[in-house]
C-alpha cells in the first residue's frame, strides 16, 4: 500500500510525489538553461577555436546561480526562514509521511524482509528520485552518460528529495521511544534505535551516490566534453548548498537532546556520511572554479574577426562576467566552504577571485585587439567590451566589503580608460582626415585635387565606420559628440574659408558641415 494525502474537496488521491514536485525551489530559477558559461560555436580557424567557439545565444543571458539572498551565516541557503519557504513545505509533507506511519512501515521492515532494495524502491519512488538507485546498484550506470540539460534536471528533483528525507529522519528520531529501566524496554528501544540508524544511513548513502556520479561527470571530462565542467557547475553549487542545508538541519535537531543514542544516530548521520560528502563537493567546486578560469584564458576562446569585432560585445566577455556573476552572487557560500577545501593554501577569498578574473579579462582584451588589422576598429572592440565589462560590474549588488572596494578602485581607473580608448580611436581613425584639412599650406595653394582628397577621405572614413556598432546608447552618444568635438570646428573652418576664396570646386559634391554632424549621428548604429 502507498500513501498520500486527499484534498480536502476529495477529487483526488496525492501521493507523496506528487506534492514533492508541486515545492519549488529558489534554486529551481537558476537550473537551466545550463549552457551559459562555455563556447558553443563552431569557427574556421581549426578544431581547437570549432571546439572552443561561442554561442551569442548564451552570451547575453543571466548566469545560473544560487542567490545570495537565499544564503545563511554558515555559507547553507536559509530556505528554511519562513512558513512559506520550500522547506517548511517539504517539512509539511514530511510530517505527513511519519504521521500516516509510511516511514516507520519502511523502517520495520528494513533487514528483516529480503531484498532491501524493494524498501528502499517504494522509499525513493515517493520522494521522486529513484533514479539514484540506478546509479547506486550499478556501477557502470555514469552521470556523464546524461546530458547536462537531463542532470540539471535530476538535480533539481535530488534536492527536494534529500530536504524532505533529512526532515522525514529527523521527526522519526524524535519520536522513537526512549529507553526506559526494563532491561526488556532497553533493549527494544535499543534495537529500535539501531534498525533506525541503519536505515537513515543506507537511505543518506544512497542519495549521495548521486552527488559522486554528478561530480566524476563533472571533474573527468576530455576535451571533446569540456563544455561540462562550466555548464554543471551552478548545479554542482546547487548540490552544495543541499549538502550544507542538511547538515544544519540535523545540527539544529540535536540541539538540546540529552539522549546519547540520538545524538549518536544524528552524528553518524551529518558528521559521518554528510560532512565527507560537503568535503567531497568543496574540493570538486574548487577544482571545477580553477578550470573554469583556465578555459576563458584559453586563446582559441578569444578569436576575434574584422566582422565580429565591428558587431560590439565579444561573447567571452560576457561570459566571463557570468562566470563573476556567479562566484558573486555565492560568495557567502563559497567564502565558507574554503574551510573544507582540502588545499586551503590555494584557495583565494571570492574578492581576491574576482579582481584576479577582471585584470585577466582587461589582458585578454588587450591582447585580442592586436589581431584586428583596422587601429580604429581596434579601439571601438576595446571601447564596446571595457564599457560592458563597467556595466556588469555596476550590476552587482549587496557585494562584501573587499569586493564593493576593488569596484570603486576599478570604475575610478576605468574612465580615464574609456577616455583614453575614445581619444585612441579619434586619432587612429579621423586624424588622416584633420591632417588634410590642416596642412601648413595657403588655401590659394590649393588645388582642386586636394579638395577632392578631403571629400574623398571624409566619404571613406564614414563608409567604413558606418556599420560598426556600439551596443549601448550612452556610450554610442558619448563616442559621436567626440568625434563632432574633434572634425566638426576644424572641418567647417575649412569650407568656409574655401567658401570665401571661391575655392570650392562646383562640379564636385561637398559635404558641408551639417550634412557630416548628420553622417556621425548615422554611425555605430550597426
Amino acid at each position: 500500500m502507498e500513501y498520500g494525502i486527499t484534498p480536502a474537496g476529495g477529487f483526488r488521491w496525492r501521493s507523496y510525489r506528487d506534492l514533492i514536485r508541486d515545492v519549488f525551489i529558489a534554486g529551481d530559477m537558476y537550473c537551466g538553461p545550463a549552457k551559459l558559461l562555455f563556447p558553443q560555436i563552431t569557427g574556421s580557424a581549426g578544431e581547437d577555436q570549432a571546439r572552443c567557439g561561442w554561442s551569442s545565444a548564451s552570451s547575453v543571458a543571466s548566469s545560473p546561480v544560487v542567490s545570495s539572498s537565499y544564503m545563511s551565516s554558515s555559507g547553507s541557503p536559509a530556505w528554511s526562514s519562513a512558513s512559506s519557504s520550500p522547506v517548511h513545505k517539504l517539512r509539511v509533507i514530511a510530517q505527513q509521511m511519519v504521521g500516516d506511519g509510511y516511514i516507520q512501515e519502511l523502517i520495520r521492515a528494513f533487514g528483516r524482509r529480503r531484498p532491501d532494495e524493494l524498501i528502499f524502491q517504494r522509499w525513493f519512488s515517493q520522494l521522486d528520485v529513484d533514479f539514484v538507485l540506478v546509479l547506486h546498484t550499478d556501477g557502470m550506470v555514469r552521470a556523464d552518460s546524461f546530458s547536462v540539460e537531463d542532470l540539471m534536471a535530476l538535480i533539481k528533483r535530488w534536492i527536494r528529495a534529500l530536504l524532505t528525507m533529512v526532515q522525514v529522519l529527523n521527526i522519526t528520531l524524535l519520536e522513537l521511544p526512549l529507553p526506559v529501566a526494563g532491561s526488556t524496554e532497553r533493549m527494544a528501544a535499543a534495537a529500535d534505535h539501531a534498525q533506525f540508524t541503519g536505515f537513515a544511513e543506507e537511505s543518506i548513502l544512497r542519495m549521495l551516490a548521486f552527488v559522486d556520479a554528478v561530480t566524476l561527470s563533472a571533474l573527468n571530462v576530455n576535451d571533446d566534453h569540456r563544455h561540462r565542467t562550466p555548464e554543471l557547475l551552478p548545479g554542482m553549487l546547487q548540490l552544495y548548498a543541499c549538502v550544507s542545508e542538511a547538515c544544519d538541519l540535523l545540527v539544529s535537531a540535536g540541539m538540546g537532546k540529552d539522549e546519547i543514542t540520538k545524538m549518536q544516530a544524528l552524528d553518524a548521520m551529518n558528521n559521518g556520511i554528510l560532512m565527507q560528502s560537503r568535503r567531497k563537493l568543496s574540493d570538486a567546486i574548487w577544482v571545477m572554479m580553477e578550470k573554469v578560469r583556465a578555459l576563458f584564458l584559453m586563446d582559441a576562446c578569444w578569436q576575434v574577426s574584422q566582422e565580429a569585432a565591428a558587431s560590439g560585445t565579444h561573447e567571452t566577455t560576457e561570459l566571463t562576467m557570468n562566470y563573476i556573476t556567479l562566484l558573486w552572487r555565492n560568495h557567502t557560500m563559497l567564502d565558507y566552504f574554503s574551510v573544507f577545501v582540502s588545499d586551503a593554501d590555494s584557495f583565494s577569498s571570492v574578492a581576491r577571485l574576482i579582481a584576479e578574473m577582471i585584470t585577466c579579462l582587461e589582458c585578454k582584451l588587450e591582447e585580442t585587439s592586436l589581431s584586428i588589422p583596422d587601429l580604429g576598429l581596434r579601439f571601438i572592440f576595446l571601447l564596446n567590451n571595457w564599457h560592458r565589462v563597467l556595466q556588469r560590474v555596476e550590476s552587482l549588488r549587496d557585494l562584501p566589503a573587499a569586493v564593493r572596494q576593488e569596484r570603486i578602485l576599478l570604475l575610478h581607473a576605468s574612465d580615464s580608460k574609456i577616455k583614453r580608448y575614445i581619444d585612441d580611436y579619434l586619432n587612429a581613425s579621423w586624424s588622416p582626415l584633420l591632417r588634410c584639412l590642416l596642412i601648413d599650406k595657403p588655401f590659394v595653394a590649393l588645388g582642386r585635387s586636394h579638395e577632392s582628397k578631403i571629400e574623398t577621405q571624409l566619404q571613406t572614413t564614414y563608409a567604413t565606420q558606418k556599420f560598426w556598432k556600439v551596443p549601448n546608447p550612452q556610450l554610442r552618444q558619448r563616442l559621436r559628440r567626440a568625434i563632432m568635438s574633434k572634425v566638426i570646428p576644424d572641418y567647417s573652418k575649412y569650407i568656409e574659408q574655401m567658401d570665401r576664396q571661391n575655392k570650392i570646386n562646383r562640379h564636385l559634391v561637398v559635404t558641408s558641415p551639417e550634412q557630416l554632424e548628420q553622417q556621425i549621428e548615422e554611425l555605430f548604429e550597426g
